[in-house]
């Protein structure tokens, strides 16, 4: 194998390497183009939690495709992410194409992707979780009413 083909192998390799985590991963993955805001990529996990096809996902702004619950407070994120290359919430809404609303923790970070920048969006489903929380407070409310 010569010089070209042995990197072209490796380059296929590496890139198999960091793919399959991206696909695989229990948490949704949404890469962003930080110049032009359009999605670049979403994992399969996100596309399954949202309910959108990744057509419908990919080469869009996020906020077209209305999974933005707060538009104002995504404006904001997003600036700050841009600003400061980093950024996390620990309950975002997000709306699926369903209309169901879900609680998101959502980390983002600012990173070069040959040679664009790209914000990289790690999103986790906190939803059942908020309900929990939820239904313990209620139950710790009528407990101490009953006191």
């Amino acid at each position: 194998m010569g010089g070209a083909e042995a990197t072209e192998a490796a380059l296929r390799i590496s890139e198999a390497r960091y793919r399959r985590p991206f696909e695989t991963a229990q948490n949704g993955v949404l890469i962003i183009n930080s110049a032009t805001a359009q999605i670049e990529d979403a994992n399969p996990y996100l596309v399954n939690l949202l309910g959108y096809t990744h057509g419908e996902l990919v080469g869009k702004k996020l906020r077209e495709v209305g999974a933005l619950a707060d538009v104002e407070r995504c404006k904001a994120m997003f600036a700050k992410l841009q600003a400061k290359g980093y950024v996390r919430y620990d309950d975002l809404p997000l709306k699926t194409r369903g209309g169901a609303f879900l609680n998101v923790e959502f980390v983002s970070n600012t990173c070069d992707y040959n040679g664009v920048l790209v914000m990289q969006c790690n999103i986790r489903d906190i939803t059942g979780l908020r309900r929990a929380e939820a239904a313990n407070a209620a139950k710790s409310a009528f407990l101490a009413n009953m006191s």
